[in-house]
């Protein structure tokens, strides 16, 4: 665990169930929405694909978080500074972990809800 963060985080209730975990966010790519040592809370039962969506993904055993777009009819999933040097993964590249419910930074957690 980094120093100064909790090694677990409470979610409420409204946000609960089955399949939700969270993840620390140890980048910037997608700041100021998803800040840096910040914990992604992520429901591993919806990977249902919707255009801006966070999630996520599993690109050769690496963890990485991206946004969900569709350019010239296929999914990308991409950090949101396009100038990032961070690697872009198509859909067939990656296992999709889940899709990002909620961000908890400090001690509120702000939700993401529809995209």
């Amino acid at each position: 665990m980094l120093k100064g963060l909790p090694s677990h985080i409470p979610i409420p209730e409204d946000l609960y169930r089955p399949g939700v975990v969270a993840f620390l966010v140890t980048g910037v790519g997608l700041e100021p929405e998803i800040p840096g040592a910040s914990f992604a809370l992520v429901d591993t039962q919806d990977r249902r694909l919707s255009e801006g969506a966070i999630y996520v993904l599993d690109a050769a055993g690496e963890k990485h978080i991206r946004r969900a777009v569709r350019r010239e009819g296929e999914w990308i999933f991409q950090l949101d500074d396009e100038s990032d040097p961070s690697p872009l993964f198509l859909k067939d590249q990656v296992e999709i972990i889940g899709r990002v419910i909620a961000v908890a930074y400090g001690i509120a957690l702000r939700g993401r809800g529809e995209a």
